[in-house]
């Protein structure tokens, strides 16, 4: 093998170092693209609980005098003779029913938006 033959071979060589480079910036793109678009799914994920904390019924547990939301673990769980049912928290609060622990967060989102939707006329999903 010739001297321009090896000088050659290392331009080709030298050729290949810029592709790693551009591989790597493609990597990172699509990376952060990944990440964009979790953090999208997680939003939209975020805004169907609320929805479906402000949307749905409040059940009230007339044997422990507990209520849960709808995403609460236990709202499907309450025997169909104890359930009473609750329009806002504060009217479950008012008949002496108090949140569930499992679903404080929740309870609290709810009475959060319920207030300032009568306050200021908040979209039922939340604040943005």
């Amino acid at each position: 093998m010739g001297y321009r033959e090896q000088n050659e071979s290392a331009k080709s060589v030298l050729k290949l170092e810029i592709r790693p480079r551009s591989i790597l910036i493609a990597l990172i793109l699509l990376i952060a693209a990944g990440f964009f678009a979790f953090a999208k799914y997680q939003d939209m994920q975020r805004r169907a609980c609320i929805r479906q904390i402000m949307t749905g019924e409040i059940r009230g547990n007339k044997r422990t005098g507990i209520f849960h939301v709808p995403t609460c673990p236990q709202y499907e769980a309450i025997a169909p003779g104890n359930v009473r049912r609750f329009a806002t928290v504060e009217e479950a609060e008012a008949a002496n029913y108090r949140e569930s622990a499992n679903c404080l967060d929740a309870a609290l989102t709810r009475r959060i938006n319920e207030t300032e939707t009568e306050d200021t006329d908040v979209a039922p999903e939340g604040p943005r």
